[in-house]
């Protein structure tokens, strides 16, 4: 962690995350300085965004087609144990986790053209 960090290592009694660890790559070492920062009794609110996966009503080789094509999502829940896992593996105790589900829809166009951005 930077210096400024480390000074309030064991220090902090709340940590409140909102759709950002999603984006951080290594996941451990973001969960242990999460947990290095905590005092004894200390929390983290952790809300965590999940991808959706726009190929899932597909069937069969289309779906393959496009998985290879473009990316393949894992699924919510894999992504959710990931976190869990990744909590877990660094001590934290898990008091509670929910999920939500919201759906976004995309007419066609408007999707193949969002897929072309990237």
């Amino acid at each position: 962690m930077r210096p400024e960090l480390n000074a309030l290592e064991g220090k902090v009694s709340l940590t409140f995350s909102n759709h950002v660890l999603h984006w951080i790559k290594d996941k451990e070492n973001v969960a242990k300085n999460l947990f290095r920062l905590l005092s004894k009794s200390g929390a983290i609110y952790a809300h965590i965004y999940s991808i959706s996966d726009p190929f899932s009503d597909l069937c069969g080789e289309e779906k393959e087609i496009h998985e290879k094509e473009i990316m393949k999502i894992p699924t919510k829940e894999s992504q959710l144990n990931l976190w869990i896992n990744t909590f877990k593996t660094v001590r934290f105790e898990l008091i509670e986790n929910a999920f939500q589900s919201r759906e976004c829809v995309f007419e066609k166009q408007e999707f193949i053209k969002s897929m072309n951005y990237f």
